[in-house]
This record gives C-alpha cells, sequence and structure tokens, in this order.
C-alpha cells in the first residue's frame, strides 16, 4: 500500500509541473501588459519600467517560470494586484467558509445519493428506476453557474426567502440560523452535481451485489 501511494505521489508530480508550464505560457501569451494594466494613464514610462523589473517580466520566460516556481515551493503565493494583500493569506481567510461548505455539500449528497440508488437499483427498470437515471443525469449535466443564477433569481430575488450571498448577515449576530440560511443555496448547487454522480454510482454498485451468488442462494431458501 505505501509503495503504491509513493507510486502515485510520484506520478502527480510531473503531471502537476506539466500544467504550471503550460498555464504559465498560456498567460504569458495573453494579449496586454499586466503592469500597464493596473496602472494609470499617465504613469511615467520610466515608473511602469521599473516595476516590470522589480517583478522580474523583463527576464527570459523560463527564468520567469524558475523564479515562480521556487517561490511557490516556499510558500509564497505573491501578492494581489487589485488589493496588494498577500495571496496565500486571502486564501487563508477564506479557506474555512470553503471547507464547511464542501463538507456540508458532501454530506447532504450522499445522504440523498445512497438512498436513491439503492432504491433505484430494487427498483429496475421501472418507471421509478427510469425517472431516478433521468434526474441524475438532469443534476450531472446542469452547470453550477446556472442553476445558481437561477435559485438567486427565484428564491433571493423574486421570493426574498433566502440571502444572495455571504455566510452572514451584514449587521447581524452570525449565529447558527443565520449561517444555515446563508448555505442554503450554496449546498444544493454543490450537492445536486454530487448526487446525481453518486445516484448512477451507488445503483451500478447496488445492481452487481443483487447478482451476487449468495444472494440468489438467500432467496432460493
Amino acid at each position: 500500500m505505501f509503495n503504491y501511494i509513493v507510486r502515485r505521489i510520484l506520478i502527480i508530480i510531473p503531471v502537476l509541473l506539466g500544467i504550471t508550464i503550460i498555464n504559465f505560457i498560456i498567460m504569458n501569451m495573453a494579449p496586454g501588459d499586466p503592469v500597464e494594466m493596473f496602472m494609470d494613464a499617465n504613469t511615467p514610462v520610466e515608473l511602469i519600467e521599473a516595476k516590470k523589473e522589480a517583478l522580474g517580466l523583463n527576464d527570459p520566460l523560463y527564468m520567469q517560470y524558475a523564479k515562480w516556481l521556487l517561490q511557490l515551493v516556499q510558500g509564497n503565493l505573491g501578492y494581489s494586484i487589485s488589493s496588494s494583500e498577500p495571496v496565500g493569506q486571502m486564501i487563508l481567510q477564506r479557506l474555512g467558509a470553503t471547507c464547511l461548505l464542501a463538507a456540508v455539500a458532501l454530506i447532504v449528497a450522499l445522504l440523498i445519493a445512497v438512498p436513491v440508488g439503492i432504491f433505484s437499483a430494487l427498483m429496475q427498470n421501472s418507471k421509478w428506476d427510469y425517472l431516478v437515471t433521468g434526474l441524475s443525469f438532469v443534476g450531472t449535466s446542469i452547470p453550477n453557474f446556472f442553476l445558481g443564477l437561477a435559485l438567486i433569481y427565484l428564491f433571493s430575488l423574486q421570493l426574498g426567502l433566502l440571502p444572495t450571498g455571504g455566510m452572514t448577515e451584514l449587521g447581524g449576530d452570525g449565529g447558527l440560523w443565520d449561517r444555515i440560511r446563508h448555505m442554503i443555496l450554496p449546498v444544493i448547487v454543490l450537492s445536486t452535481g454530487i448526487a446525481g454522480r453518486k445516484v448512477r454510482y451507488v445503483r451500478a454498485s447496488m445492481l452487481d451485489v443483487l447478482k451476487q451468488d449468495y444472494l440468489r442462494t438467500a432467496r432460493a431458501k
């Protein structure tokens, strides 16, 4: 088991390096100058060139990548151009809410997918099975951004029942119910796609189990 994990990690390393190289090249091929985009139109050319030199943008592409990769390995993700905050600090500030949302969405998706998948397998080739399979395909296929916008429009803008975003109400107490209200829509959006995939997986696994010899023997007895 340990050797398998080590092999998988060794395989991941060149894949990640390849992805970073491709992304780095694509970003450098994009039109426009990253420094001039966030500079005033009246900024002197000398100041712009000095900023490029400070950021290492005048170096060859391979050297820029090497410096970026070295800083990344050391945990330095750089600074946000728009807010000048450390990127690592910005990620840490939002990591707790992201992990909470992902965990709740996964739990909700499993609570839906496991019983529904078992029910679909037990009712194989029935109208209920076709209905569950069709809904699982819809849940998997519908884009998250489209479903999210539709739910916001319906429940937030039209009905006014749920907030449009955030984790707590501005100026509120930030209590449990406040957090639950803010999590309902994003949890529905995330769990819909997860549940759609898991339902088919549970159904297929259940059908494999139902075809085992020991179950045929139990039924015969």
